[in-house]
């Protein structure tokens, strides 16, 4: 469910018409709330709080809009936006999901913070999930797409969450959506679309301790790789550049690397076989956990609190080479 107005241009726009409402039924002495309905970006009905006016016990911004809207097909309510001035109570959220109404644009929620965990939990988009950049995160083999969810929606105290809340939250579950009409490379449309499930567990708050992570060493006199298994999922792109495998004179093995399962995994296979010694796993500091968590630092940190220790550029864990 959208929070404010400014996620397409078009939001504000019929916002402001959802506003007028508002200041119509605010000179007629009414409860200033308005609504707008509109259908594949054109307006189809406006509505306002008439609960004053008319003595009424079920016209609010929202009803009413629907109501002056007239009948219309379950489809049409299916590519539907509600605009409204206000977060809706449990009855207008109860008519947006008994219409099929998918998206919900509102003003504002602190005035009145209505029924908005029931819209959530229907389906409702998130609005401004992702992180907007001048330029697409491809792999160079243009198979990989990286999006990164808007740090400003994630750290406590910054506007965005303040605004908007936060992206993802404990126990919810959220569906990631690929439209169908998705150029590829050629500009061509995808075949179809793409919904991936998927579910929020408690947030990670702990900066990455490499203490943690579990090495299987190598035999000596072979080529099989060497495993570095994590707890949790980390960065893929910065897995592929921020570790490296140092023999004991210093110098920096060369080999390839792969990541599997789930990114829990890194595996390194040496270009010559392994030789019987003391090795050492050099990791960049700046490494991080899908929260944002560091080796050098938690993403979240308290300034009331103490800061945590800055680690060094890097860090190293030994192993040997039997």
């Amino acid at each position: 469910m959208a929070r404010v107005a400014e996620r397409e241009s078009s939001d504000g726009r019929f916002l402001a018409a959802a506003i007028e409402e508002a200041r119509a039924g605010l000179a007629e002495g009414g409860v200033p709330v308005g609504a707008a309905l509109v259908v594949d970006g054109e307006l189809v009905a406006t509505g306002r709080n008439r609960r004053v006016q008319w003595g009424s016990v079920i016209r609010h911004g929202e009803t009413d809009c629907l109501e002056n809207a007239g009948r219309l097909p379950g489809s049409v309510y299916a590519r539907a936006t509600m605009y409204t001035t206000l977060s809706p109570c449990h009855m207008c959220s109860g008519a947006i999901l008994l219409y099929g109404i998918p998206r919900v644009v509102m003003g504002e929620n602190r005035t009145f913070l209505g029924a908005e965990e029931l819209l959530d939990a229907h389906g409702d988009e998130v609005p401004k999930p992702f992180l907007e950049l001048f330029e697409e995160l491809w792999d160079s083999d243009g198979k990989r797409f990286t999006l990164l969810l808007h740090p400003g929606r994630i750290k406590r105290g910054l506007i965005p969450r303040e605004e908007l809340g936060p992206i993802l939250e404990d126990g919810k579950s959220y569906t990631l959506v690929v439209a169908a009409d998705w150029p590829d490379a050629n500009g061509n449309p995808l075949k179809a679309g793409y919904r991936k499930q998927f579910s929020v567990g408690p947030p990670r708050e702990k900066q990455l301790d490499p203490k943690e992570w579990q090495i299987a060493a190598p035999a000596r006199n072979g080529s099989s790789a060497l495993e570095v298994h994590f707890p949790f999922p980390l960065d893929h792109a910065m897995l592929e550049r921020v570790l490296s495998v140092v023999d004991h004179d210093g110098q920096t093995i060369s080999g390839t690397i792969r990541i599997d399962d789930g990114e829990r995994r890194w595996l390194f296979t040496p270009n010559r076989n392994w030789m019987p010694g003391r090795y050492r796993l050099t990791i960049e500091t700046t490494l991080e956990d899908s929260a944002g968590n560091s080796v050098a630092r938690p993403f979240e940190l308290d300034l009331v609190q103490p800061r945590p220790e800055q680690k060094a550029r890097q860090a190293e864990i030994e192993f040997d080479v039997k």
